[in-house]
């Protein structure tokens, strides 16, 4: 004899099937996410990893030999982190605690003081891409705009002359790139001032464009693009070693850096915005931890940026 189901029997089975087509459904989508995870973590790592194939050297400042609060003898060791390219300290900077700084000790600089390092980027290195970071500290009131106090300097001599072929610069309240190519110089610069003495990151990148060997300069203040300009560098003449804090050749333009540095690294590549905002953001929390910035600071620094984040700036 056939039995036919009763409707609640029909209903039984379709709900069981609706909630065991649910867990598959859950469950794939877990495992989606974890994918996109992973593959988002994956290609952080890659980043990351990529940037310290391509790190040249660092100075975090952190474990140079001296009394903090005093002045650094000449010939102190401004010891590079990642290689062997330690610096020297001329005149005396101050080895700060690090309440005064972005993480651990930093140096302030007084205009007749300065570090000196092993090395300089050619013209070829140039043309491959580089970048340059920095923290910076500093209340240099000057609205000249044809003043450029030295923050970080490369440059070369020839015919008497030096010319800047690379430099952070102070330029007219602003934090500004520095180079000559090989007739007048181009200066991509911050959006705005970074003379309110609080401490500030700033990247410059340097990246190869078509035709070869054009270049496009990018200057970031705190994680947010300035001005980004076409050039080229200049001939391949004699090159002097990279300067903190001090101008090869300084006249009545090109003037010494006066204030705070920490934290500096160069790459032989250029940098992304989005790991440029990364690292800033962990500037800022180490800031915040090192009592170096009030919390409210912090607070407003970080909406700024995530502000940025939204627009894609």
């Amino acid at each position: 004899m056939n039995k036919s189901f009763t409707l609640i029997e029909i209903l039984v089975v379709i709900v069981i099937i609706g909630i065991l087509s649910a867990f598959i459904i859950v469950s794939m989508s877990e495992v989606s996410e974890k994918a996109a995870i992973a593959k988002g973590q994956a290609f952080s790592n890659s980043l990351r990893n990529s940037l310290l194939i391509n790190l040249v050297s660092e100075y975090s400042l952190n474990n140079i030999s001296g009394t903090v609060e005093q002045s650094l003898a000449d010939g102190t060791a401004v010891p590079d982190n990642w290689g062997t390219k330690n610096g020297t300290t001329y005149g005396g900077p101050v080895l700060k605690s690090n309440t005064s700084c972005v993480s651990g000790t930093c140096l302030q600089f007084n205009g007749s003081n300065y570090v000196s390092l092993p090395f300089y980027f050619t013209k070829a290195q140039m043309e491959s891409g580089l970048t340059w970071s920095i923290w910076i500290k500093h209340g240099i009131n000057d609205t000249n705009s044809g003043h450029h106090y030295q923050v970080l300097t490369q440059s070369t001599y020839g015919g008497g002359t030096y010319e800047r072929a690379g430099a952070i610069v102070i330029s007219n309240k602003k934090a500004c790139f520095c180079i000559y190519d090989g007739s007048s110089y181009r200066v991509p610069c911050t959006n705005f001032a970074t003379d309110d003495n609080k401490w500030h990151f700033i990247v410059v990148t340097i990246s190869p464009i078509s035709p070869s060997p054009n270049l496009n300069l990018k200057t970031y203040g705190d994680a947010k693009q300035g001005d980004s300009i076409n050039s080229n560098q200049g001939g391949d003449t004699a090159y002097m070693n990279l300067m903190v804090a001090q101008a090869n050749g300084a006249d009545a333009t090109h003037l010494n850096y006066t204030g705070f540095v920490d934290d500096f690294k160069f790459y032989n590549t250029f940098m992304p915005t989005s790991q440029i905002q990364q690292k800033y953001y962990f500037g800022l929390s180490k800031l915040l931890l090192n009592n170096s910035i009030a919390l409210e600071e912090y607070k407003q620094r970080i909406g700024e940026l995530e502000n940025n984040l939204a627009n894609k700036e």
